[in-house]
């Protein structure tokens, strides 16, 4: 491998995972990826735009055709950074990703909204095959949708949320 493509490999992986540990951590997510997503504009994309002008591989009109039936099909099958992230997934010392005794058996909830099918139906997430997209965990803390917090709220008596709060000043 070129030794400039795998540095520009590496060098995405490594913003990758800190991107996720940012949104993960930040008190206001949507505030952090607003601001990570202008600061993103301004400076990675002139530097990805002339990356991927220098370095792209000629893509067959297969690959094309796959991306017409299969979520991401470019990330899970082609991108090399895809592939160094799998790898470097196996070595992941923190599971950030949290799940339920419940989820699998009976719940398949997550399962079915993974846009990649990385949750296996037992419930267990395949983390080489998840893009850390956090749906799954959109799911997990709704409690309008997700069975075991709906029949906790239901337990505990307290009215279901039925939609987002407005404050009027």
């Amino acid at each position: 491998m070129d030794p400039v493509a795998f540095v520009a490999v590496a060098l995405a992986a490594v913003l990758h995972a800190a991107w996720n540990i940012l949104l993960k951590t930040a008190g206001d997510p949507l505030r952090t990826a607003t601001a990570g997503v202008l600061a993103a504009s301004a400076i990675l994309v002139p530097i990805v735009a002339i990356g991927w002008l220098v370095l792209r591989p000629a893509i067959p009109a297969e690959a094309w055709a796959i991306g017409l039936f299969s979520e991401r099909a470019y990330c899970r099958f082609l991108c090399p950074l895809g592939g160094v992230l799998a790898l470097l997934d196996r070595l992941h010392l923190l599971n950030l990703l949290k799940r339920r005794p419940e989820c699998g058996s009976p719940c398949h909830l997550c399962e079915r909204g993974c846009p990649v099918r990385a949750i296996e139906p037992t419930g267990k997430i395949v983390t080489s095959e998840c893009f850390q997209c956090l749906d799954c965990q959109v799911e997990y803390y709704d409690e309008t949708r997700c069975p075991p917090l709906v029949r906790a709220t239901k337990l505990r008596g307290e009215p279901m949320p039925v939609g987002i709060p407005v404050k009027h000043v």
